[in-house]
């Protein structure tokens, strides 16, 4: 395991080793789905830190819903543009507007999720 946190350690790294690095074999990339919302951006910088660190590879997935109109076009380009600043490949999708409410069984959300 690569040492990503230096003398003594952090607790963030600590964690991320446990929870992602060590779960996963060191020849496996890393694929963070991000939906452009503060802790998907989050997540995303911190796996990019860290993969780049231990040596692994990471993407990104982003899924847009089309359920805000234009804020759902927002967050697309938002983490386009991160993915880009960080050199992590990005996958995408796009729903057209009202598929998902077509398809919902339960909640908007959970069909969300779903897709």
């Amino acid at each position: 395991m690569a040492d990503l946190h230096g003398q003594g350690g952090s607790a963030v790294a600590r964690a991320f080793e446990s929870c992602v690095l060590s779960q996963t074999a060191a020849d496996e990339g890393l694929l963070v789905a991000v939906s452009g919302g503060v802790d998907s951006m989050v997540l995303l910088h911190a796996t990019a830190w860290f993969a780049s660190r231990a040596g692994r590879k990471i993407a990104a997935a982003h899924l847009n819903h089309n359920l805000r109109g234009a804020a759902s076009a927002r967050d697309a380009e938002l983490v386009r543009l991160a993915t880009e600043q960080l050199g992590v490949p990005l996958f995408t999708d796009c729903l057209t507007p009202g598929e998902l409410e077509a398809e919902s069984i339960g909640s908007l959300e959970e069909s969300a999720r779903r897709a």
